[in-house]
């Protein structure tokens, strides 16, 4: 039975598998790796378009 090593995502603090995370430099501290679903996320907030009433 193989182990496959999990890596904790550095928003959500899920584990996932290496090829789940993708590498965010300068995010969260020094090295941080984000899972798909943050990632898209942190993208999708960090990208806002302009134009469009954001509220807050």
């Amino acid at each position: 039975e193989r182990m496959t090593e999990r890596n904790e995502c550095s928003r959500c603090g899920g584990l996932f598998e290496a090829d789940e995370l993708t590498p965010v430099i300068g995010a969260y501290g020094l090295f941080a790796v984000f899972c798909k679903d943050c990632f898209e996320k942190e993208r999708s907030e960090r990208v806002k378009p302009e134009g469009e009433g954001v509220s807050g």
